[in-house]
């Protein structure tokens, strides 16, 4: 090859020098050359020196991109023929490697553009090739229903259309339909080849239905008299990406028996099988073969050595590996930052450097990994200047690079850029749907991720699993129900109940908003329950005030195995506090502090407010000393427990200023603690003080502040905080001034703040009954009085009764 790349530049060369460079018909045949040698760039640099292009030099370098895995320089080759006066006409062969770069880098408006092209030429039913990889275009793109459009339009369904499609719904989460078209498929008399098997056992892999996966391989295993290499390697694969890793080392093993030796095809799958095991041994052996067959220089091997290594955390010996690497192309550069990129994002970055200085041209593959350490770390400065370098290249309009864009800006909440790059996207697949949705549910805007959601079926798209779990977190954030039930019935409806990551997801919605027999339910269903969905429930029932059921379900974890974290200890904490169990408190407090988890924030201040609230202040004191970290969360902890016990308010106070005293700056609920302390003990003064330092006053703030003057008799004080209201009084403030002016008798003061009760909520049983009270204190039993208030007199006669 590089003797024939040396004579290829030689040729340009001379004709340069001869003046015949400029010939259309010599330069368009030498693209074709350089091309078919691998001097691609230098095909493109002659290419672009001519004044007349035919279709061979277009067809050439265009396949040329393709082949040498350049897909984003193909479609933008194909754009700027399409822009051309007269453009050529494509061959077969170019239009299915164009559809397969449509493919790979997600691009359907391009791919769109071919079908009509396609349609045209009416090549649809002519050409079995191109109808399988139009089919496996959409498929890939996310577009199924295109897919499947396309699919019941063809007279003749090959092996290739039938994989194709069914390959589709595998890669977009759709198992169940996916087997369903695989046994279609043999129905209609189309037998599987091993690419269909493949798919078949990714399939089954999802769903966890490892007996047909066996099935499966053992019938394709019958099926074949002679078994090559090709053979092998695909059933290999099928293995390693269904999990079965044993399985595939075993045909490793059965391979070599039958004198067929692996080549590095094989090498590739066995190392894909050894990390899906997380077996470090069986991949050390493996590397060991390799090297001794001398496939560990071969770019390819080196490469998913390198990610094998990488995934493990084995960052140092995925280092040696690619130190060792005579080359280093794109593909092994990509393997490391990758790996880095899950555990170290300054080294990717570092990685990012030397790439570059190495001469090696950073593709999409890259710059995402980039963008992913650049949220990681927080460096905002570099994912900016990512981000001019893709604008630069022309790859921020690229789908997958545009939706880790997305998702980087989604992480330091800048929405706004987020929302402008996925609004440039010339496509939108499901994954860039989910990046922006995913930013929205993180910054606290579930209402404008809902409407994102609603959007996805107008364009076409099916929602993968990922993004129907961001749903349902959206929807437990804001109490939106309905929502919640619609996407439970369409994970039902794609048999993804028993999905455990969706599963807790759901059981965690249905926890949240209250509906804890379905939450039940859906915990019943679960094949596998791990620590999280056990916490679900356990904090469902904890929150809802079944403290009894939560430490039932405690104990019930602990009997199955499961190990409980610091949330569910958190949980069970709280359950026991409510339901006045202290000596359970305190063997948890035993267990915890066995486990060493006493010291973790969250834990820890739990047990100070635990300890506070139910009188134990040497308790609360200790548990409040061996916290690594005394910030305000733990403070307020040790402030508000005090505070939630009447007759503390010298100890309430006193922990309060030494807080003040160490420099924290108390939050809002701190001050509430305080306030509501004040206002029990009846301490004005102080209220008022520190109700003036706080700079913004929430809602509780006020009707604390309202506490303080209504419980010390200060009623003018009381309305003028009312009237100072920066928002408008709900039924807490108007059920506070009513029971101040119930306290003091004060019956014209209690008319006002009645009527104004009743007009915000008209069925607010509690202020009937408190103007009855203040009626009734203040010796006004004259029935005509009652007259006057037809709502009170009715509500009166169903409180007698």
């Amino acid at each position: 090859m590089e003797r024939s790349q040396e004579r290829a530049l030689r040729l340009q060369k001379y004709m340069q020098r001869n003046g015949l460079i400029s010939c259309p018909s010599l330069g368009n045949r030498l693209v074709s050359i350089m091309v078919e040698v691998g001097c691609i760039h230098q095909a493109q640099s002659v290419f672009d020196g001519l004044l007349c292009h035919d279709e061979r030099g277009w067809n050439s370098l265009i396949l040329g991109y393709c082949k040498h895995e350049e897909p984003h320089h193909a479609l933008q080759l194909f754009q700027k023929m399409q822009e051309s006066h007269e453009p050529p006409i494509l061959t077969g062969y170019t239009i299915v490697a164009l559809l397969q770069a449509c493919a790979v880098v997600k691009d359907l408006r391009t791919a769109s553009a071919l079908h009509a092209e396609i349609m045209r030429k009416e090549l649809l039913e002519k050409d079995v090739y191109i109808s399988g990889a139009l089919i496996d275009t959409y498929a890939k793109c996310g577009s199924l229903a295109k897919a499947q459009e396309l699919f019941d339009k063809l007279f003749a369904r090959d092996v290739v259309s039938w994989t194709s499609f069914i390959a589709g719904y595998v890669e977009h989460g759709y198992a169940h339909k996916a087997l369903y078209f695989f046994e279609q498929m043999q129905q209609q008399g189309i037998a599987p080849d091993c690419v269909t098997f493949v798919c078949a056992l990714k399939a089954c892999g999802m769903l966890g239905n490892t007996n047909y996966g066996r099935q499966l391989a053992q019938k394709l295993f019958s099926m074949l008299p002679f078994r090559n290499l090709v053979f092998w390697n695909a059933l290999i694969a099928g293995y390693a990406e269904q999990g079965l890793g044993e399985e595939a080392l075993k045909c490793h093993a059965a391979m070599k028996q039958e004198g067929i030796f692996p080549n590095g095809v094989t090498y590739v799958c066995l190392l894909k099988a050894c990390r899906s095991m997380e077996s470090m041994d069986n991949g050390h052996k493996v590397y060991t073969e390799i090297a001794i067959v001398g496939l560990d220089v071969d770019l390819s091997v080196g490469s998913t050595l390198v990610d094998m290594y990488t995934r493990w955390g084995s960052l140092q010996e995925a280092q040696a590996v690619f130190d060792e690497l005579p080359v280093k192309g794109v593909v092994t550069w990509n393997a490391l930052i990758a790996g880095y990129a899950e555990t170290c994002g300054e080294r990717t970055l570092d990685c990012f450097r030397d790439m570059e200085l190495g001469h090696a041209c950073p593709d999409a593959v890259t710059f995402v990994s980039c963008l992913k350490a650049c949220g990681s770390i927080g460096d905002l400065d570099m994912g900016l200047h990512i981000h001019v370098k893709l604008a630069r290249k022309g790859l921020d309009t690229d789908l997958v690079v545009g939706s880790a864009l997305i998702h980087m800006y989604g992480k330091f909440g800048l929405l706004a850029k987020a929302r402008e790059v996925f609004d440039r996207l010339p496509v939108r697949d499901a994954v860039s749907w989910n990046a922006l949705i995913t930013g929205y549910i993180e910054n606290g805007h579930s209402e404008e991720a809902l409407v994102c959601f609603d959007q996805l079926h107008l364009h076409g798209i099916y929602p993968h699993p990922i993004m129907l779990g961001c749903i349902l977190k959206a929807c437990a954030s804001i109490g939106y129900v309905p929502k919640g039930h619609k996407i439970h019935a369409e994970i039902a409806r794609r048999g993804l109940e028993a999905d455990l990551g969706l599963g807790c997801t759901l059981l965690d919605f249905y926890a949240k908003c209250g509906f804890l027999a379905t939450a039940q339910k859906v915990f019943d269903k679960l094949a596998t329950r791990d620590v999280v969905c056990w916490n679900a429930l356990i904090g469902g029932y904890t929150s809802f005030g079944f403290h009894a059921k939560a430490l039932e379900y405690f104990d019930r974890m602990q009997t199955k195995g499961v190990c409980p974290d610091d949330s569910t200890y958190a949980c069970v904490l709280k359950a026991c506090s409510k339901s006045g169990v202290t000596f359970q408190n305190q063997e948890l407090h035993a267990e915890i502090t066995m486990k060493g988890l006493e010291k973790e924030l969250f834990i820890g201040s739990t047990l100070v407010n635990i300890y506070a609230r139910c009188g134990f202040p040497i308790e609360a004191q200790n548990a409040f000393s061996m916290l690594p970290v005394q910030d305000v969360v733990t403070w307020t902890a040790l402030v508000s427990g005090y505070a939630l016990q009447l007759g503390e308010i010298l100890n309430t106070m006193q922990v309060f200023e030494k807080m003040i005293g160490a420099g924290i700056e108390p939050n809002t609920i701190t001050l509430m603690s305080v306030l509501n302390a004040l206002s029990h003990s009846g301490q004005v003064d102080k209220g008022q003080m520190y109700f003036k330092s706080i700079s913004s006053p929430a809602h509780d703030h006020y009707s604390c502040m309202l506490d303080v003057f209504g419980r010390a008799g200060y009623m003018e004080e009381a309305v003028a905080v009312i009237e100072n209201m920066p928002f408008h009084p709900g039924n807490v403030v108007w059920d506070t001034m009513l029971g101040a002016c119930r306290k003091w008798q004060n019956v014209e003061l209690g008319r006002q703040a009645f009527k104004h009760a009743v007009m915000v909520d008209e069925s607010n049983t509690a202020a009937y009954v408190c103007m009855s009270n203040i009626y009734a204190d203040a010796a006004y039993q004259d029935s005509l009085k009652v007259t006057r208030h037809p709502q009170l007199k009715s509500s009166m006669v169903k409180i007698m009764h």
